[in-house]
C-alpha cells in the first residue's frame, strides 16, 4: 500500500497528535486555519509578483522606478 506524499489541511488538522500538539501549544483550529490562508496568500501574490515585477536593479533603472515604489513585490 502506498501512502501519498502531501495530505491537505484537513487530514493534518484532524491527526490525532497534531490536535494534542495544537491544544498544549494553545493553538485553535481556526488559528491554524488562518495562518495557512496568509501564507497561501502571501506565496500567490509573490508568485503574481515574479511573473509581472522586473528580474533585476538594473531594470528596475532603465524604467525610471525606484526599488522603494516596488517594494510590494521585492
Amino acid at each position: 500500500m502506498t501512502s501519498p506524499t502531501e495530505i491537505s489541511l484537513e487530514e493534518l488538522l484532524a491527526e490525532p497528535i497534531v490536535k494534542q500538539l495544537m491544544y498544549r501549544d494553545g493553538v485553535s483550529i481556526s488559528e491554524a486555519r488562518a495562518l495557512y490562508a496568509a501564507v497561501a496568500a502571501r506565496l500567490q501574490a509573490r508568485a503574481a509578483c515574479s511573473r509581472t515585477a522586473p528580474k533585476t536593479f538594473a531594470s528596475i533603472a532603465r524604467m525610471g522606478t525606484s526599488p522603494h515604489q516596488l517594494s510590494g513585490c521585492l
